[in-house]
């Protein structure tokens, strides 16, 4: 605990500056931290970065307040229509010269993580939106990561192989020069975007394994069972077919009174008691001794009901 409190203090002490959680902390030669992609950033021109703003949500290192100061930050800088994009802007291109980073300087493609949109930091912002219990702007951005109707929620889409996982959300620039000129349209209805590379191994991986332990919400550790859902009003009554630990499950959620933190659940018509989970945004999910959720299961179907 005491190297737990050492690394957030330094945490906030040398990466959070004016509310905001820098990209990088630059060691300069006088041991001074000077900060990249941050809005008091004079080097790259870049204001805010994706990925530590996830993170310092997903892993509680923020405190409540900080961790919606910094959802604020990303709605209002970093969104687009296609979802959540990993800087607010692309590093100036200078011919492929490179300063500072590698294959953001170096790279002609203007694509993947280059074009900014790469969807497996997006499904990482949705499953920060799940830790945060914002249960409809969790699954507009689960449905921003899979192709199937796809311009049904990003109009300004191209249409996109249904079956296939795409990489990342592209747009078409002529080049690396047209996108630093142009890439502040990113917002309007102007332009087109495409899929970016398909048929990629860990990103549905990991997107599946977000549908699982975050929407559905069933986690299963060493010793206990967790439901911790986070699903919108309109789930009322949704269904879903399971088979874990040897048995069959038929879940069925009833959205009443919240979006998450279960009030009730019962399994074959059992009432089943259970403790809160640690969550420090919001009410955490039931936890029920894997033992126990056992014994109340039997051969063939088991019915468990969880209402909200």
């Amino acid at each position: 605990l005491q190297w737990c409190d050492r690394i957030k203090s330094d945490f906030n002490k040398y990466l959070v500056k004016n509310d905001v959680v820098a990209g990088y902390g630059l060691i300069e030669p006088d041991g001074n931290i000077s900060l990249l992609l941050h809005p008091s950033d004079t080097v790259t021109g870049i204001k805010y970065s994706l990925l530590p703003m996830n993170r310092g949500i997903i892993s509680g290192i923020f405190n409540q307040e900080q961790a919606l100061n910094h959802l604020n930050v990303i709605r209002k800088n970093l969104l687009g229509p296609d979802g959540a994009r990993l800087m607010d802007r692309p590093l100036k291109y200078n011919g492929g010269i490179q300063k500072l980073f590698q294959r953001a300087e170096t790279s002609t493609f203007f694509g993947r993580e280059i074009g900014l949109m790469y969807i497996h930091e997006h499904i990482r912002y949705a499953e920060a939106l799940a830790h945060l219990g914002k249960a409809d702007e969790f699954l507009d951005a689960l449905l921003k990561a899979i192709p199937v109707a796809y311009k049904d929620v990003v109009p300004n889409s191209d249409f996109r192989q249904s079956n296939c996982y795409y990489s990342s959300s592209d747009i078409h620039f002529n080049n690396r020069y047209d996108a630093d000129e142009n890439y502040h349209l990113v917002h309007s209805n102007r332009l087109t975007f495409h899929g970016g590379w398909r048929v990629y191994s860990s990103g549905p991986g990991i997107y599946t394994g977000i549908i699982i332990s975050t929407l559905i919400g069933l986690r299963i550790r060493k010793e206990f069972i967790v439901f911790d859902p986070v699903i919108p009003m309109s789930f009322d009554g949704f269904n879903v077919r399971m088979h874990i630990l040897d048995h069959e499950l038929n879940i069925v959620f009833r959205v009443k009174n919240n979006c998450f933190h279960p009030e009730r659940i019962s399994i074959n018509g059992n009432p089943i008691p259970f403790s809160r989970d640690y969550n420090p945004y919001r009410k955490g999910g039931a936890v029920i001794p894997k033992s126990m959720f056992l014994g109340f299961l039997k051969e063939g179907i088991n019915n468990i009901e969880i209402e909200l």
